[in-house]
């Protein structure tokens, strides 16, 4: 792996700890083991955040899907609620399906943790298992980045709706409140 194909996620990692690729499997390098488990460290604890700040965001989801569904139930039964502001509102409804429809993907564990390094326990330690592995666990930091991202973005779409659901509710229910 040279420096122009490092996974972002993995990189920062380099920067941060001063370390260089190259000297994670250097044999001169006592140290070795010890960066290597260094930057390992860092990379778990990235899929970590971003396990923990997704399922916030699906948490939030729900309780905005929740709120607006309450709403839009109201306006569906309420027989003076225009029938195009209904269906719309029935529409809206689908946007909050969004974020999880990406924020799953952070939680889909496809990787198998170590699973290169220790396909078979016969097999002697091999330096290229390990970077194969380490590159593998850095990509999928970075893919974890991008899906956390697009989920945070619907997130800000669900918000829209909610309003939206919410400006159609106080829009057909105030005039009958003020009686």
């Amino acid at each position: 792996m040279t420096d122009n194909n490092i996974p972002r996620q993995l990189g920062a990692i380099l920067d941060v700890l001063g370390l260089e690729w190259e000297q994670l499997f250097d044999k001169g390098n006592k140290d070795a083991g010890k960066d290597r488990e260094r930057v390992l460290i860092w990379l778990y604890r990235i899929l970590d955040t971003l396990d923990n700040k997704t399922g916030h965001l699906l948490r939030f989801t729900a309780l905005l899907l929740a709120a607006q569904t309450f709403l839009a139930g109201i306006l569906v039964r309420d027989s003076q609620t225009p029938r195009w502001i209904s269906r719309f509102v029935l529409l809206l409804l689908l946007v909050p399906l969004l974020p999880p429809v990406t924020g799953l993907h952070v939680f889909w564990v496809r990787w198998k943790f170590f699973g290169t390094v220790r396909k078979e326990r016969a097999v002697a330690r091999d330096e290229q298992l390990i970077k194969n592995e380490m590159g593998d666990l850095a990509g999928v930091c970075d893919r974890r980045v991008t899906y956390h991202q697009w989920t945070l973005r619907f997130c800000y779409i669900c918000i829209v709706a909610f309003v939206l659901t919410l400006v159609f509710a106080i829009k057909v229910i105030a005039p009958f409140c003020l009686c």
